[in-house]
Order: structure tokens, then C-alpha cells, then sequence
């Protein structure tokens, strides 16, 4: 049976290779030094973002986003690969893009192939998501991102000219005190009906809300207790460090929330989805999926399933 995972983590895996490469190369030169202090008002590390989010474009090209915490800074790993597949053989370049931000990133998603949605926290305690926007083309009406090999006269190795997304334009869409409940930003999740809304889980209170990117409203969805989200999902309140949304054949487009970072290895942990049978963008159940269930009731079969997201 193959799982619903299996091509994202050999992605993932083959990417952290090529990068690993090149990062132990690097250790070999440069004397080990301390580790980075972390400032009292920076968020706590079990809520920066530990996945990097891969966006495939055609012609070989690829996009990973993670978060610099400390340097408030969020970048954008770009391979070329041919054939498509990225591993330590066939990699031709590489690229990094950094974008400095005003706050310490706790959460970036990729809401679709030119937007994104970053999380963090402001020095003076505000809780903060940007919206980005990047551009499709660049000048000229070339496609971004895109790669030219480029031969030198009379041969010799290829050269390779990069043309990448520039961003042009950066939205505040939400900005909280910093004595709210909700506290910081642990993940978000994009919604699989609509591309300007995203699922926002609050490390805080641990809730889950839906925000508007352009209206920038934001409603609750589900919490861990209480009598005022429309769905109580006690499992909530877990060290969830996982999340991803997925259209199941019968079973309609479900968020989940898992406490590791990855399935492949080990006893399978229970997994909260967050089901919205009726798609209409709003999860109407809670189920709570044991890993015997997992694989007995066909949730890990790729087969089941319509448009996954990580």
C-alpha cells in the first residue's frame, strides 16, 4: 500500500541530503562555536517551525521555505534538478533567497505558488502574520522562477541564470496584544476551499482559528475546552508539531495535527483531523485516528486521497 506521505518525505529526505552535503563540508573548515543565546522575549523553541514546506515548479525547479528564528529572517532554498527528482546525483545549482522581517518567525506557509503566509512575534510582545506576494513573471514576460543553462564557447562546465518570483507587496493581516491568551503562532494551515483563507493554530490557547487574508477577520473554529468554539477537540491542548490538510475520497477535506514531525519511523501516534465532509471551508467533526485506524480505515492509501498539502 503506499502511503500518502511516501513521495513528500522521499522529497524531503533526498533535499535535506543535498543540503547536508554541503553543511558538513562547511563543519569540517569552520571550529564549532556557541550556540546563538536566546533573547527572554524571543518565542520558546518548541514553537519554531521545524518542517520546510516544498513548492515544485515546472522544469526542474524547487522551493523550500523555513524560518531563521534568531535572525528574524525567513529563506527560500531554490535546486534545479534534472532529471526532476532532486537527489545527491542529479542537483545542477542551487539558490538561496533571505528576507529580513521586523519580528522573530515562528511559522511560514506557502498559501499557494506566489503567496505566503509568515508568522511571529514582534520585540515588544505582539503576535503578528504577513501576507507576501511575489510575481509570477519578471521582466521581459520570462516565467519565475525559471532556469537558463547557459554553455561557455568552446565547452566546458554549464553556467545556469536564475530568473526567481520578486515580491511585491507584504499585507499585515493580523496583529495581537501581547496579554492575549491566544499567544503565539504554532502553525498554519491552509484551507483546501478557498486560497485567501488560512487555519491558525494558537500556541497560547492552543485554538484553532480561520483567518480572511483579505478581510483579515478572524473567526474560531475549535479549541481544546470550553463552550464557545463550535468544535471542543481536547487533543488540542498535545505538543502537535505536524500539520497538513488533505481531500479524502468520501470523507471530504481534512486538517490534521500530528505530534511528531514525521510518520516513517516508530510507533504511529494518534492524529487529530479537524473533518469538513461538506467542503464548505469550515470543519464540522473531530476525529481522533489511532495508527492501527490509520492504516485499517485507508488513511494512509494514496489512492484515497484528492489533493493533499503539506
Amino acid at each position: 500500500m503506499t502511503s500518502v506521505h511516501s513521495n513528500l518525505l522521499v522529497l524531503t529526505i533526498n533535499l535535506a541530503a543535498i543540503g547536508g552535503i554541503a553543511d558538513a563540508v562547511a563543519a569540517q573548515a569552520v571550529p564549532p562555536v556557541s550556540p546563538t543565546p536566546v533573547p527572554a522575549a524571543a518565542p520558546t523553541s518548541d514553537v519554531w517551525q521545524l518542517g520546510r514546506p516544498t513548492t515544485r515548479f515546472p522544469g526542474g525547479v524547487y522551493r523550500t521555505a523555513f524560518c531563521s528564528v534568531l535572525e528574524k529572517r525567513i529563506n527560500f532554498g531554490w535546486t534545479y534538478a534534472t532529471p526532476e527528482t532532486p537527489s545527491t546525483t542529479n542537483v545542477k545549482d542551487q539558490r538561496e533567497e533571505v528576507f529580513a522581517v521586523a519580528y522573530w518567525p515562528t511559522f511560514v506557509l506557502p498559501v499557494d505558488d506566489y503567496h505566503f503566509c509568515v508568522a511571529g512575534k514582534s520585540r515588544d510582545g505582539f503576535t503578528v502574520i504577513e501576507y507576501w506576494t511575489f510575481a509570477s513573471t519578471a521582466q521581459g514576460g520570462v516565467a519565475a522562477p525559471s532556469v537558463m543553462e547557459q554553455y561557455p564557447v568552446g565547452g566546458g562546465a554549464p553556467q545556469y541564470a536564475w530568473t526567481l518570483p520578486s515580491r511585491t507587496g507584504v499585507t499585515e493581516v493580523l496583529k495581537t496584544p501581547s496579554n492575549s491568551a491566544r499567544g503565539v503562532i504554532r502553525a498554519l494551515i491552509p484551507s483546501l476551499e478557498s486560497a485567501t483563507q488560512v487555519f491558525v493554530y494558537h500556541d497560547g490557547s492552543r485554538e484553532v482559528t480561520r483567518l480572511d487574508l483579505v478581510t483579515k477577520s478572524e473567526t474560531l473554529v475549535a479549541a481544546p475546552g470550553g463552550t464557545a468554539a463550535p468544535l471542543v477537540a481536547p487533543t488540542l491542548s498535545g505538543c502537535h508539531s505536524r500539520f497538513w490538510a488533505s481531500e479524502y475520497v468520501g470523507r471530504g477535506d481534512c486538517y490534521f495535527f500530528a505530534p511528531v514531525d514525521s510518520c516513517a519511523f516508530g510507533p504511529m501516534p494518534e492524529i487529530l483531523a479537524l473533518q469538513d465532509a461538506d467542503k464548505d471551508g469550515v470543519p464540522e467533526s473531530v476525529l481522533v485516528i489511532s495508527g492501527a485506524n490509520w492504516e485499517a480505515q485507508g488513511w494512509s492509501n494514496e489512492a484515497n486521497v484528492l489533493r493533499p498539502t503539506y
